[in-house]
């Protein structure tokens, strides 16, 4: 059951990533479309993080105390129900209260399935567990904006959100096929936690704190990213839907493939696999902040896959790794919660700045701060496992 177990934690988040990435490269043109300013456009796309923010670590000590059923359960249902609503509502006023389901969702769902993944894994592969549990997000990656180059030719924006209901319904139906007790066998019995306390032991290693930095400097740029590529590639590059998905699809194959042998290959190379992975990042916003040439703009979206992918599966096993068992879902919650803080701070300020200057010269601001990142990793302790 335990290996059962395993890749059910691996097909799941595959389903949940595809729902959200067949939306995610035409959102920002879909609130647009209603009506939406750039400026809103960022406080919707920030406010999931803004929830995941107040939520995750609640979510991690859930998890700790009565184990993950019930988490995925209802992070499906709230995907849902957040994805039929964007379908039926038409005025951006609604959006901020859509969105904040949609931020429960997604604060549930992904430390909750990397957490359990872990657990049910061999004892021995932890770390290539999870490389395989980013690689099902980053495969959810690619068939998202795939299918959404594909449907966007045939279906209005708003139409898309009932296609990726289909894959949330999937979901469910993949997690009611396995007993609710067999599925969380392995939570850890955990009594009286001290909340304070925990954070303490989390956050006194030097190499966690980095670790936490640098990622809420990658997510900055993240959110900039995601509020203004799709808005700047059709209004200032003059690209059509299609093609912009087809972008992200690139983005996403890069980030799926590179995962796995990250995750096998991070106890050789450590902190250099960090290194790497913010560099590319650095010079594809370098890039698609000054071209408008297809063939550059696929280039930098490689380059980008590969570099998020690194980045991703090298820092969560250090954090994994790094802390002890009976605190590494709550570590886990805390590495998301930095992803959703910069998320939110960076599609707010995208959002405010991409009202009164050029979007290219935002990107070039992210450059900076992801080579402000990558110089503080430098400062990592070598990572053994």
């Amino acid at each position: 059951m335990k290996i059962a177990n395993f890749y059910l934690m691996i097909i799941l988040p595959f389903i949940f990533w595809t729902a959200r990435y067949l939306i995610n490269p035409i959102f920002p043109l879909y609130l647009i479309s209603i009506g939406a300013s750039k400026f809103q456009i960022g406080i919707i796309i920030a406010i999931p993080s803004l929830i995941c923010i107040f939520t995750r670590i609640l979510f991690g000590f859930a998890l700790s105390k009565y184990g993950g059923w019930k988490i995925i359960f209802y992070a499906l249902l709230a995907q849902i129900i957040s994805f039929s609503l964007y379908f039926l509502i038409n005025n951006p006023l609604w959006l901020y209260l859509i969105a904040i389901i949609d931020g429960l969702s997604y604060s549930s769902f992904g430390p909750t399935g990397m957490e359990l993944s872990i657990r049910v894994s061999r004892i021995n592969e932890k770390n290539e567990a999870i490389g395989k549990y980013l690689a099902s997000i980053g495969f959810g990656m690619v068939l998202g904006p795939l299918l959404c180059s594909i449907f966007i030719l045939y279906f209005a924006y708003n139409q898309l959100f009932l296609i990726s209901i289909f894959f949330s319904i999937i979901g469910l139906f993949l997690l009611f096929g396995i007993e609710k007790n067999n599925f969380d066998q392995e939570k850890i019995n955990i009594k009286n936690i001290n909340i304070i306390s925990s954070l303490k032991n989390i956050v006194k290693s030097k190499n966690i704190l980095i670790l936490y930095i640098s990622t809420l400097l990658f997510a900055i740029c993240q959110g900039v990213y995601n509020t203004l590529f799709s808005v700047h590639s059709k209004n200032n590059i003059g690209l059509n839907d299609s093609i912009i998905a087809s972008l992200f699809t690139i983005n996403g194959l890069a980030n799926a493939f590179i995962r796995i042998p990250s995750g096998k290959i991070i106890n050789k190379f450590g902190k250099k696999i960090i290194l790497i992975g913010m560099m590319l990042i650095s010079l594809m916003f370098f890039i698609i902040s000054i071209t408008n040439e297809i063939s550059f703009l696929l280039l930098a979206m490689i380059m980008y896959g590969i570099g998020w992918g690194m980045r991703a599966v090298a820092t969560a096993s250090m954090v994994s790794e790094s802390t002890s068992e009976d605190l590494r879902g709550i570590a886990l919650n805390i590495f998301w919660n930095m992803f959703d803080i910069g998320s939110m701070i960076g599609a707010i300020i995208a959002g405010l700045l991409a009202t009164y200057i050029y979007i290219g010269s935002i990107f070039i601001i992210c450059c900076i701060i992801l080579l402000i990142g990558t110089s503080l990793v430098i400062f990592i302790k070598e990572y053994k496992s």
